[in-house]
């Protein structure tokens, strides 16, 4: 606890000699093993326990996380279904693992979690918001919208899923909804520059002289993880693929060293 690795090490070792099956001491050593980088001695160490112990959650988990973190994704995703497996039930332990997902923008492997969550608890207005999160992070814009609104069912006040679903409406010119929607969002937080200046825009509030800073940060930290996606599939954006046969039909031997300037 007081981040003496080395001598923690030490000590946890000198402990396994003494008594080679003791769990705790090797869970520790694979946490003192992760502190220090040594990654391959860390794993060993869980791998280790799950042989001795093949329902131990603890080790599922931060063998999973840190698979993770490599971005080996279909084994840490083995791990974390272990996990799930033998203890099903688990609010706190499906929660950890769904927000460990989400920060990896592994959606598609959170949503079995997240769907599992919901049947646990049906009324949790967060499980329903992740949940809406998740679909449109997979393009399913309907059921996006659906667990968005069964969130406000049960917290009609709850600020993010009135927001997505006012981005949401406005994306398919549906201006009305948006506009309420927005409304809704605003009147929770007064002060939001962001909403303000996209009410002004769907209202013909006047000249706008330009977007506030709070709603271009907003607009491309939520465009950042499916930007490519959303460009080339869902606006089938061909510009590079134009602009490249295009100078190809004008220049026909290729120059060795172009300096490219991206606008």
């Amino acid at each position: 606890r007081q981040r003496y690795y080395r001598e923690a090490l030490s000590c946890f070792v000198g402990s396994l000699k003494l008594k080679p099956d003791y769990i705790e001491a090797m869970y520790n050593l694979a946490l003192v093993y992760k502190a220090l980088d040594q990654e391959a001695e860390a794993a060993a160490s869980l791998h280790a326990i799950i042989t001795a112990e093949p329902e131990n959650r603890q080790a599922h988990f931060l063998l999973g996380k840190m698979l993770l973190e490599k971005k080996r994704f279909q084994e840490a995703n083995q791990h974390f279904q272990e996990i799930v497996k033998t203890h099903p039930d688990e609010i706190e332990l499906l929660t950890t693992v769904i927000q460990l997902l989400l920060l990896h923008n592994r959606y598609q492997e959170a949503k079995p979690y997240g769907e599992r969550l919901l049947k646990l608890q049906p009324q949790s207005t967060e499980v329903l918001y992740n949940l809406g999160v998740i679909s449109a992070r997979l393009g399913q814009f309907e059921k996006m919208k659906n667990y968005y609104h069964a969130a406000l069912q049960i917290t009609p006040t709850y600020f993010p899923a009135l927001n997505n679903l006012a981005i949401c409406y406005l994306a398919e010119q549906n201006i009305d909804a948006a506009k309420y929607y927005f409304e809704q969002a605003l009147k929770q937080e007064p002060n939001n520059e962001a909403i303000e200046y996209s009410l002004n825009a769907i209202s013909g509030g006047g000249f706008l002289k330009g977007a506030p800073k709070q709603y271009i940060k907003n607009l491309f930290d939520s465009y950042a993880d499916h930007y490519e996606q959303h460009l080339t599939q869902g606006l089938e954006y061909i510009v590079p693929q134009n602009l490249k046969k295009t100078i190809e039909e004008k220049i026909k031997k290729r120059q060795p060293k172009w300096r490219i300037l991206d606008l």
